[in-house]
């Protein structure tokens, strides 16, 4: 099975209240029909991330409503990336995923937080959790959960296929990206959709089956440039590459399930995991798993 996936990432010059079903039919239609589609709010839309927390917190169920209606209309998986929830006097960051039917079904908070973060009232979440879907399997990597190796190994023990991650990445760093979700990409064998704040917005894959051995399948250089480049430069060179409609970067890329499945049975790295050393994180994993889709 091919999945079709899409990331949409907003300019700074949009706001949210743009985002209409016909404005969304129109980025839909230039690069054709998507069966997973990651498009992050909070972390790009700038009259949002200019708001305190309490006030981000009221455009919840305006952000809840109006992905869920688009994930029905659509007929499509569809992640807003994350919310706020509030919780007595703190609040947690949580990714959530819309199914085609428009159902809220699946939502991840965030488990790894900086200082700053919890100073601000973020909260730890304490669960991880992965949803069986007929696209494969799907979890979230929350902020900076991407850095803490253990997060991306316990979603590979429940069997993860497709990762979505939004990544609070306050700088444009290469190397701080290679050394988060291209890393548990390539140590896991799963796919990603990687939206970073203040990097770039990347689909991944495990080197092997991903062009020129970059782990980055879209959006793809050219042969020579993956090859003589550096990181640094390479990557600035496929932001050039990224395409753009009316005020939206759109992203999109294929990921093969069965070429995902060739390589974890030639290189079975899960085989070689012990799961009760994982256990000594504290994180608790949601088993069994929830089933959708079939």
């Amino acid at each position: 099975m091919v999945v079709k996936v899409l990331i949409i990432i907003p300019g700074q010059e949009r706001k949210m209240s743009d985002l209409t079903e016909d404005l969304m039919g129109e980025l839909l239609a230039e690069t054709g029909h998507h069966d997973l589609l990651l498009f992050p709010v909070l972390n790009r839309f700038k009259d949002i991330r200019a708001k305190s927390m309490p006030e981000i917190v009221g455009l919840e169920s305006q952000i809840t409503s109006l992905f869920s209606r688009l994930a029905r209309s659509f007929g499509l998986y569809l992640s807003p990336g994350y919310i706020i929830e509030k919780n007595g006097s703190g609040f947690y960051r949580s990714a959530i995923l819309f199914d085609p039917a428009g159902d809220l079904v699946l939502k991840q908070r965030q488990l790894f937080l900086t200082g700053r973060e919890q100073r601000n009232g973020l909260l730890k979440g304490r669960e991880l959790k992965v949803l069986d879907t007929r696209l494969g399997q799907i979890g979230f990597l929350v902020g900076r959960d991407c850095y803490y190796p253990e997060v991306a190994r316990f979603l590979t023990l429940q069997g993860v296929d497709i990762v979505l991650a939004i990544n609070e990445q306050q700088a444009m760093n290469c190397w701080q990206q290679l050394a988060g979700v291209w890393s548990q990409v390539q140590q896991n064998q799963f796919y990603a959709l990687e939206t970073a704040t203040a990097g770039q917005d990347l689909i991944h894959g495990p080197c092997e089956i991903s062009p020129y051995r970059t782990g980055v399948l879209a959006p793809r250089g050219s042969r020579s440039e993956a090859l003589t480049l550096n990181p640094t430069d390479y990557f600035q060179v496929l932001a050039a590459k990224v395409k753009r409609l009316a005020g939206f970067k759109l992203v999109a890329g294929r990921l093969d399930q069965e070429r995902l499945r060739k390589i974890r049975t030639e290189y079975p790295l899960k085989d070689y995991l012990n799961p009760r050393l994982y256990e000594k994180s504290g994180l608790k994993t949601l088993l069994p798993r929830k089933r959708v889709g079939r």
